[in-house]
Parts: structure tokens; C-alpha cells; sequence
């Protein structure tokens, strides 16, 4: 590891059942050294011990010894202060009608219902990470699990907290289904049920915004070209300035109404442009499962 990059360090909590676990896995996949549900007071020592790393997760859940909040500040504002660190917290978070769900189905006990059903041990570890949520300066993102699936965090944590890269500025583009909700991790979101909608013709309809035909018919629609070139130089706009205000991800959604046709064409479209200008940029058509996450490399700029 290179003296001038700083270690990136993830502390993550959250409630249980919100992904916690999904969370731990996939960052030890993209290559963080991961430890989980060591006491708070005893982060430092942990982290000195393992400073020869690039990146390190930390999971602290509800039952870790310190969790609480002097505890967990005063850790906080030490690793902050620390040169070596590049610091971020992350809290998951779930609907408790999904978290029941989630427990019903996989016939596990809540950790903190001491026997009881799921409802009572979620309350009761609500209670106990309210205070924390309450400083915000504890938190600095909050990620809502509730409409996602294995594969939505999976590919969120890929992009957003990616070791190889972690200088630079994410940006992910998704096509997504009004009917099954927008992303909770959506920064912009565009709606493109404007358009004309290849779902009604029979031809097309078993077809996606990947396929050839499908685009045609898009582009017929004499509102495609505008909206697509206004698209464009907005982000071009928009983009420096996030980056300026340092923020590291950005996630565009395209929604359509069934998430297959015009949001997967203007996915597909805004990424281009994107690389156009310089961006590495991660398409994610996310209620198209069989669909693998592509990411493009950054077009040079030009001199």
C-alpha cells in the first residue's frame, strides 16, 4: 500500500435482518479485510493491528459491547482525526413489515426477541439505535434495504466503496419499474413513461432495451432526441458539481413502467454519454435479474 493513500475503513451497523451479514460478505469479496461484532472500545486497537491493509469493514450490531453513544463517538472522532483513515459509517436500515417477513422465511430468531416473535426484538433494537441515529454526525449514510434484493447491495457496495478506485467518482446508471418501487439509493431519477412504449406491440414486448428493434421504435418517438440531448448536457453539468461538494458515488435511475424497455434503453444511452466524458460508469437494470452489471471504462478526455 502506497504511504500516501489512506486505508479506506467502513464501520457499518445496523438492524438486524437488513443486511448486516449480505454486507460483510460482499466487501470481503471485493477485497476488505472484515471483522465483525468487535467491541467498540477495543476498533482501535483492531484497526492498528491491521494497518498494512487496503481497505477494512467493521460490523458493530446492536448486541456489541460500547455500542452506545459516547462510546462510539469518541471512537469515531479519533479514527476521523487520524490521517491514516479514510472513514465511513454506514447504517442498514428495513421496513419492519419486510424484516418479519425476512425472519418468517428464513425461520431465524431475532437476536434481541430472547425467544419471542421478530416484532418484539426489532423494537426493541430500534430503541436502542435511536440515540445513536439521532447524532448525525455518528452516520454518514443510511442504507435502506427494504425494496432491495441480495444483489442490489451486493452491486451498490461494489461501486460505491470499491477499493480499486476509492479517489475517484462512482457513478452507476439503473433502469428500474415504477411498479416495483423506485431505488431507495437513487440520487436522480428520471421518468421516461413518456415515451412510447414497446410493450404494445406484440413483436416487441417479449423483448428488452438491449435488443436492436426494441431501440428503433424508441427512437422513433420524436420526443426520444431532445429529452436524450437535454439528459446529457444536464449531467454534464450536474456531475462536476457533486464532485465538488465530494461526494465519491452517484446513482442515476431511469424508471419505466415495467422496467424492461425504455429505462433499459436510456440506461444503456446515458451510460454512453457518460464515458463520453470521462466517467467510469456501472449500468445496473435491476428487474432485468439475468441482466449481468457492466461497467465501462472512462473515454480519454480530450486535450
Amino acid at each position: 500500500m502506497s504511504t500516501s493513500q489512506k486505508t479506506q475503513l467502513l464501520i457499518i451497523t445496523g438492524i438486524s435482518g437488513a443486511g448486516l451479514t449480505t454486507a460483510i460478505h460482499a466487501l470481503q469479496d471485493t477485497g476488505y479485510e472484515c471483522f465483525e461484532n468487535t467491541p467498540v472500545f477495543l476498533v482501535e486497537d483492531l484497526i492498528e493491528k491491521a494497518k498494512d491493509t487496503n481497505g477494512i469493514a467493521i460490523a458493530l450490531d446492536s448486541r456489541t459491547r460500547g455500542m452506545d453513544v459516547d462510546t462510539l463517538s469518541g471512537t469515531l472522532n479519533r479514527l476521523r482525526d487520524n490521517d491514516l483513515y479514510d472513514v465511513k459509517t454506514l447504517f442498514f436500515d428495513c421496513n419492519n413489515e419486510i424484516l418479519i417477513r425476512r425472519y418468517s422465511e428464513t425461520r431465524r430468531m431475532h437476536p434481541m426477541a430472547n425467544g419471542r416473535e421478530p416484532k418484539a426484538g426489532i423494537e426493541k433494537e430500534r430503541q436502542i439505535f435511536d440515540a445513536i441515529l439521532s447524532q448525525e454526525y455518528l452516520i454518514d449514510r443510511v442504507i435502506d434495504t427494504t425494496t432491495m434484493t441480495l444483489h442490489d447491495l451486493r452491486s451498490l457496495l461494489k461501486t460505491d466503496y470499491a477499493l480499486n478506485g476509492k479517489d475517484s467518482f462512482s457513478v452507476t446508471v439503473t433502469s428500474f419499474s415504477y411498479k416495483k418501487g423506485i431505488p431507495s439509493y437513487a440520487d436522480i431519477v428520471e421518468d421516461v413513461r413518456f415515451l412510447n412504449n414497446p410493450h404494445w406491440n406484440d413483436t416487441l414486448r417479449p423483448k428488452t432495451g438491449q435488443d436492436k428493434d426494441v431501440q428503433s421504435y424508441i427512437k422513433q418517438d420524436k420526443n426520444f432526441a431532445p429529452y436524450l440531448e437535454d439528459t446529457g448536457k444536464r449531467l454534464e453539468r450536474l456531475l462536476p458539481l457533486y464532485q465538488k461538494e465530494g461526494k465519491s458515488y452517484l446513482h442515476i435511475c431511469f424508471g419505466c413502467t415495467g422496467g424492461k424497455h425504455r429505462s433499459v434503453f436510456l440506461t444503456e444511452m446515458t451510460a454512453s454519454i457518460l464515458q463520453e466524458l470521462g466517467y467510469a460508469v456501472t449500468t445496473h437494470h435491476r428487474d432485468m435479474p439475468d441482466s449481468p452489471d457492466t461497467t465501462t471504462k472512462a473515454a480519454p478526455k480530450p486535450n
